[in-house]
């Protein structure tokens, strides 16, 4: 019988779902982002106050799409972390002598 190694690199989903909550976060946030650009562009050429409202138009369009996703794809992420450590802490707690619980850390709970 084959033995298969799975390994979860905890530390790179934390990783990810900090990422995903910066991307959710800064997006929820980017009318006041939109508004200080504004303000730095002041009153220029129409063409390019058109442009810049043009663009700031487009993307309002599809940012609601991506912060749901990337509220959607953080949640996963978070319950993937916490199954694991539950599945890691019940399984050394299976094979333990004792039925001490070992986190993954090593040290009994």
């Amino acid at each position: 019988m084959a033995y298969k190694t799975l390994i979860i690199d905890l530390e790179e989903l934390k990783d990810i779902k900090s990422g995903l909550d910066f991307v959710h976060e800064e997006m929820t946030n980017i009318d006041d982002i939109t508004k200080r650009i504004n303000e730095l562009i002041g009153n220029p050429e129409p063409d390019l106050k058109g442009a810049v409202s043009d663009f700031d138009g487009s993307w309002d369009d599809n940012r609601k799409e991506i912060v749901d996703s990337a509220a959607k794809m953080s949640e996963a992420t978070q319950h993937t972390i916490e199954d694991w450590n539950k599945w890691d802490s019940d399984a050394a707690k299976a094979v333990s002598p004792d039925g001490a619980s070992m986190p993954a850390s090593g040290e009994p709970v």
